[in-house]
């Protein structure tokens, strides 16, 4: 079965976990004063990856804090990187950087290192990075 199994082997997120995750991020997301607070996190946040990538963990945080915890460490990941773009057309729309595939393969990295030091903080060990999306 596709999907079930990880480039390194391991089990992957089911992707159906991971599309309920996106889409209450994007429900999230919509919601303008939430909009606002990510632009003005990347406003205040250094360099444009870096700037992406807190922002995207922003919301994945208030996701998990919503779920009371209960969103498996495994879907966090792939939810996020789909969502980080989403985040990244808003800076740009901002007027705060233009999005460039190096850019997001950066943030995605910078957001991939934090969460998985969120994830092992929490619950013991991180799951498998999986490889960048571009333009999702």
């Amino acid at each position: 079965m596709a999907g079930l199994i990880n480039e390194k082997g391991k089990p992957a997120a089911p992707s159906g976990e991971v599309a309920r995750v996106v889409i209450a991020a994007k429900k999230i997301l919509s919601q303008p004063e939430i909009a606002q607070h990510v632009v003005d996190l990347m406003k205040n946040g250094g360099d444009p990856a870096t700037s992406i990538a807190e922002a995207t963990i922003f919301l994945m945080t208030q996701l998990y804090q919503k779920s009371n915890g209960t969103m498996p460490p495994k879907v966090m990941v792939p939810a996020a990187q789909r969502v980080m773009v989403d985040i990244a057309r808003l800076g740009q729309a901002a007027g705060l950087f233009k999005i460039t595939p190096e850019l997001i393969k950066a943030a995605v990295k910078i957001a991939i290192d934090k969460l998985h030091e969120k994830t092992k903080a929490q619950q013991g060990p991180a799951p498998a990075a999986p490889q960048p999306m571009l333009g999702a």
